[in-house]
């Protein structure tokens, strides 16, 4: 009798012996997985210093080309030859490359330096300003009788142990993670430079890889299908990339005119507090209250009257960011309402501390994409079905 051929059998005997061949290579899994995950991630961790320069000049670029652009239609209004397009482009791209070394070049050889010293600075005086305000407490508790008692005593003196031990801690903490970063930043020096440097060619044919992709979208999903997926990324584009370089700038901004009124007035470790006032300025509506903080404190102990001028003058400078320079630079918009957008700042620093606070602005305002996105095309169906039932004839 001739055997025939069935194509059941043979994918049945080729499932089973795919299910024990995996039964296998799990238990061997189980009984290496030590070595198995520690060689996983010795390799990731090869791979991510590997292509590190790469992953830099792609977010280098990526926070850089609005920059590039705003520029480049700057100097099309003064020159609008057409033969003279690509030299337009590395004009703007150069600029604001020069731009960038500058503030690189201020922020190592004037900031980092000078933050270091304040806050070693900040580390010494921290007994002085100990006793000052134990002494302010205690001139408090000799007028009022009422708070002369030794439950308030031991109270006030368990609580000023505290915050001695937990200021130096903390101080202690950012000098030492200061002191590492710098190290560990001398050895990614170079890494650093190539990524800015590929940055530079990553931005300088922007043109013609956005083209590229183009046609790749068009050849794979469609005319219609990639002019779709164009929108979603370019909405996405304009809620989070643009976003992010606009508050970088403004924050920069922001340090600067810090740097400058605290300088003139005066104000003791006025590089650490502007610092301070400008990374905390990325944080949307609490930022500017958390930033206004550390130089009022320690201002007041030095001189109340001047912790008062302090204190108007930031509130002038957040008064200027939010009506001048942010709406300039960002629009003023974000894609979603300010309830939402303090809502997603708590919840973000919550669950993904510093990182959480940075990005849930913007990442919120990417989830508003799609959702809006959704509701539109769900609106739109259900508005073409009505309109679809009401033309039936009965």
């Amino acid at each position: 009798m001739r055997w025939k051929f069935d194509r059941r059998v043979v994918q049945i005997c080729l499932l089973a012996f795919l299910t024990l061949a995996a039964v296998l290579v799990f238990n061997k899994v189980l009984n290496a997985s030590e070595n198995l995950l520690h060689s996983i991630r010795n390799g990731l961790h090869f791979l991510m210093r590997a292509l590190s320069p790469f992953f830099i000049a792609v977010v280098v670029a990526y926070i850089l080309r609005p920059a590039v652009d705003s520029l480049e239609k700057l100097i099309t209004l003064f020159w609008k030859s057409p033969r003279h397009k690509r030299m337009r482009q590395v004009i703007a791209l150069a600029l604001v490359y020069v731009l960038l070394l500058g503030m690189v070049g201020a922020l190592v050889y004037f900031t980092i330096p000078q933050t270091v010293k304040n806050i070693s600075d900040m580390v010494n005086e921290i007994p002085a300003y100990y006793r000052q305000l134990q002494a302010y407490f205690s001139d408090i508790t000799q007028r009022y009788p009422l708070l002369k008692t030794q439950a308030v005593g031991d109270m006030l003196t368990r609580q000023f142990s505290q915050l001695q031990t937990d200021l130096l801690g903390y101080l202690d903490t950012i000098v030492s993670g200061i002191a590492g970063a710098v190290g560990n930043a001398v050895g990614r020096v170079v890494n650093a430079v190539l990524g800015v440097v590929l940055a530079f060619y990553l931005l300088n044919e922007r043109h013609s890889i956005s083209a590229s992709f183009h046609r790749l979208f068009v050849a794979r999903l469609g005319e219609k299908r990639s002019a779709g997926v164009y929108g979603v990324l370019r909405d996405i584009d304009n809620a989070f990339g643009r976003y992010i370089s606009s508050r970088l700038l403004e924050s920069v901004i922001v340090y600067v005119l810090a740097q400058i009124a605290l300088s003139l007035m005066g104000v003791r470790f006025n590089v650490l507090f502007s610092v301070i006032v400008a990374v905390t300025n990325l944080i949307p509506y609490i930022g500017p209250v958390i930033g206004a903080l550390p130089p009022l404190l320690v201002t007041v102990m030095d001189n109340p009257m001047l912790a008062l001028y302090v204190g108007v003058v930031l509130l002038l400078l957040q008064a200027l960011d939010a009506y001048v320079i942010s709406p300039v630079l960002t629009g003023g918009k974000t894609g979603i309402s300010p309830f939402w957008a303090l809502f997603a700042t708590l919840l973000g620093g919550n669950l993904f501390g510093i990182a959480g606070l940075l990005l849930a602005v913007p990442v919120s305002a990417v989830a508003a994409v799609f959702i809006r996105r959704y509701v539109t095309r769900k609106l739109e169906q259900s508005v073409t079905g009505a309109g679809k039932e009401t033309s039936v004839p009965r």
